[in-house]
């Protein structure tokens, strides 16, 4: 009996052990599913590398962090349209990493279509789909991302990152995350008079614009901000004597597509923003 006794002992242990080796392992080539801190399709939200325990127990407490960033710095896809995608950890020093990334919709349903690259790879659970890395060398992974379709594009998709590196022996967890608009598309305007020489910059604005032409400074013109269903959201007069002036943008613009309408004595022109 002391003989069965201390070899179903080792058994056990040898099956902790066993268990422990290929759950590290699996971390070492890939995350498990639901690991990105994004909000879960019911209520609460997934956990982490550090909240569920297997890399350290603190989350974000540095000493770097994670940045998510689109290629060309997009600041608003286009439905069908495919981008690169960059999640990285900031100024890392850490001896071996780790990432995991959903894109969500503002359902909290998982949106468009990702592509591994080297490094990288896809996973899936509960309906929605995580990019994670491949490997533990790398600290920064790129790969693509396909936006929906017309019919199926939301207004906006959140990403969702977590990212992980073991620095002096220790494992540090971030997460961060970045919204990425839909480009709107203006139709049913008759009036845009594309000819002139106005220019309005950026196009694509959080709190002000610049208008620019290079007859204000002779001109007196008026500036309206009309939202895409004639809603007028500011108006203000331009006096001669300067080619360009910043406008600031209210507070009661809510981020979509608006028309910037400058009258003077030579006529109408139009042109189009969006604010973010």
């Amino acid at each position: 009996m002391k003989k069965v006794l201390i070899l179903g002992g080792l058994v056990s242990a040898l099956t902790i052990f066993l268990n422990s080796t290929n759950y590290l392992f699996s971390n070492s080539v890939g995350a498990p599913a639901a690991r990105t801190g994004a909000p879960r399709a019911t209520s609460g939200t997934e956990s982490t590398c550090a909240t569920s325990g297997c890399h350290g127990s603190v989350l974000n407490a540095g000493p770097h962090t994670n940045r998510i960033a689109i290629g060309g710095d997009s600041a608003a896809f286009t439905p069908d349209v495919t981008y690169s995608i960059t999640a990285s950890i900031v100024n890392p020093t850490g001896t071996a990493g780790g990432f995991q990334l959903v894109a969500l919709d503002p359902a909290r349903a998982s949106v468009g279509t990702f592509t591994a690259s080297a490094g990288n790879k896809i996973i899936s659970s509960a309906g929605r789909a995580y990019m994670t890395h491949a490997n533990r060398n790398n600290r920064s992974w790129t790969f693509n991302w396909k936006a929906p379709a017309a019919a199926t594009a939301p207004d906006s998709v959140t990403f969702y990152a977590a990212s992980m590196e073991t620095v002096s022996g220790i494992y540090r967890t971030y997460t961060t995350k970045l919204v990425f608009r839909k480009k709107p598309t203006i139709t049913g305007v008759d009036d845009i008079v594309k000819n002139g020489d106005m220019a309005v910059f950026p196009t694509m604005a959080t709190d002000k614009i610049s208008v620019r032409n290079p007859r204000f400074g002779q001109l007196n013109t008026q500036v309206q901000i009309l939202g895409v269903d004639g809603k007028e959201y500011a108006r203000l007069n331009l006096n001669a004597g300067s080619e360009e002036s910043e406008i600031q943008l209210p507070s009661a613009m809510k981020p979509g597509p608006y028309l910037v309408r400058l009258q003077n004595q030579e006529g109408i022109q139009i042109r189009r923003i969006v604010k973010l």
